[in-house]
């Protein structure tokens, strides 16, 4: 993805951050879901595209460490502020496609 495109995306993140409520969304529907898929014994996730937080704050209930990355830094900030309580989740502003894992088995 050019740098141009991908300041682009950033840039529109960021307006929507700004004007998040912690309501139902598209994904929410997905959230019960994707949490009767985690294996028994996991202890690490890792949360792409985690917006305000909110999958990352139900994920972090259930398991030890959560890695949540944005590409948005208001998103990020958002959703820090709604983690405060769960310092269990690690939330990074990354691009996934250049974000280098921690060298240790996620």
């Amino acid at each position: 993805m050019s740098e141009n495109l991908t300041q682009k995306i950033r840039q529109d993140f960021d307006r929507i951050a700004l004007h998040d409520r912690e309501k139902w969304n598209h994904n929410n529907h997905y959230h019960r879901f994707l949490l009767k898929q985690l294996p028994a014994q996991c202890k690490t996730a890792l949360d792409i595209g985690c917006g305000t937080g909110e999958f990352s704050r139900l994920l972090a209930q259930r398991i030890e460490k959560v890695i949540a990355i944005d590409l948005s830094p208001n998103m990020i900030e958002v959703a820090k502020q709604r983690s405060r309580q769960l310092p269990n989740i690690d939330f990074q502003v990354a691009d996934v496609m250049r974000w280098e894992p921690p060298s240790r088995k996620i």
